[in-house]
């Protein structure tokens, strides 16, 4: 992902290594994209390839699917379809290594499912579908809150989750800093939380 905030992204990836870098984005939203222009070569995910390139317009973007593995000679990165948070969101397994890049998928921050391009039961579906890789990986590396966490976080969105399907958790105030479309609300449960439409929003 390329930050949330304006920075000289490609020289702070040279501090670190002086080889060629492209850019792979989870996701559509503005905090991962921000500076994906300062490069050339881009990949996203295919479902969210039109907003990206709506947003951010110039660089050369590839869109690419469920199973598309970036071949870095000593690893292998294989992109997995996570859709919810986004109609494209990816995640980006390195079972070479045993880890996962969860994108906004998991979390110990709040993950968003208010807004028209979000999907409540897909997301439901894609930890689901995250927890039954659970073999190939032992760490998670999301892209907000604390990093690494444990293959347990994923467990504990899902019961985040259903807490609030089943109207087991109480709803709390979203403190936002900037103004919002809809009114939305605040579902927590252990070190995990959701953002979700203040009238419901139950799938």
């Amino acid at each position: 992902d390329a930050g949330a905030e304006k920075c000289d992204l490609p020289a702070l990836i040279q501090s670190v290594t002086d080889l060629p870098c492209d850019v792979f984005l989870t996701h559509c939203d503005g905090d991962h994209t921000e500076n994906a222009q300062q490069f050339s070569r881009i990949f996203c995910p295919e479902d969210d390839l039109a907003r990206i390139t709506s947003d951010r317009p110039g660089p050369e973007y590839t869109g690419v699917g469920d199973g598309y593995v970036f071949d870095l000679g000593d690893r292998h990165l294989e992109v997995l379809h996570t859709p919810g948070h986004t109609p494209g969101h990816s995640c980006v397994l390195c079972r070479d290594e045993g880890w996962l890049i969860t994108g906004d998928c998991v979390s110990c921050d709040t993950v968003f499912l208010f807004g028209p391009h979000r999907d409540p039961a897909r997301y439901r579906d894609s930890l689901d579908e995250l927890s039954m890789l659970r073999a190939e990986f032992s760490l998670l590396y999301p892209c907000h809150g604390p990093c690494p966490l444990p293959v347990s976080a994923i467990d504990e969105m899902r019961d985040c989750f259903d807490a609030w399907q089943a109207g087991e958790s109480v709803p709390e105030e979203a403190d936002f800093p900037f103004p919002l479309d809809e009114p939305i609300v605040k579902h927590a449960l252990g070190s995990c939380s959701i953002f979700v439409p203040a009238d419901g929003g139950a799938v």
